[in-house]
């Protein structure tokens, strides 16, 4: 936004105000969206696809909590980037929704569309449903889908443990080859 003012003798002085939405944002308490050319922004820390439509932290963490996301996890259990899932992913998790079968508790190998799954590097898998706290030490796990639940991940990173947030039904978490040492399903 540019103003220009004229002076007594005719010169132009030019003011640029470059910082409007930021005191704007200040001014009403909302957390600071940082712009990027990319289709991203940068929201708390985390890289947010503009295609979610969030521009605060509380809009952020009430997507979470909606699922059919796609996020990174980094070695501490950090999301570091949100995205939506690709029109292949929402056709998969649609199918899977149709064709739910009643949940006992456990774990089985390969995963259902409707558990929440780990795939590893090597490409195995193993399954998670019903409600509960799943604990092992599952190695250089690739992915996570939480399928039909509200899922969190504890990590294991140089001997310390790190816990997720809880992500909502259907969304695709990428570890990067994280070691995942408990699984716990929340509803």
């Amino acid at each position: 936004m540019q103003s220009t003012i004229r002076t007594g003798k005719g010169h132009a002085v030019i003011a640029v105000v470059s910082v409007v939405m930021l005191l704007l944002g200040m001014l009403t308490g909302t957390a600071y969206a940082a712009e990027s050319n990319d289709g991203y922004i940068t929201i708390g820390g985390v890289q947010v696809s503009r295609a979610l439509g969030v521009t605060t932290e509380a809009q952020l963490e009430q997507r979470y909590s909606e699922g059919y996301l796609e996020v990174d996890f980094n070695e501490r259990a950090e999301i570091t980037a949100a995205r939506p899932l690709t029109d292949a992913q929402m056709a998969a998790a649609r199918q899977a929704e149709s064709q739910s079968v009643a949940a006992r508790s456990g774990t089985r190998v390969p995963c259902r569309s409707t558990d929440v799954c780990l795939t590893f590097t090597n490409g195995g898998q193993r399954g998670f449903y019903d409600t509960g706290i799943r604990a092992g030490n599952w190695t250089n796990v690739a992915t996570s889908n939480s399928g039909k639940w509200y899922a969190k991940y504890r990590i294991l990173y140089k001997g310390e443990t790190h816990v997720s947030p809880v992500v909502g039904p259907y969304t695709i978490g990428r570890h990067y080859g994280n070691t995942i040492n408990q699984v716990t399903i929340v509803r």
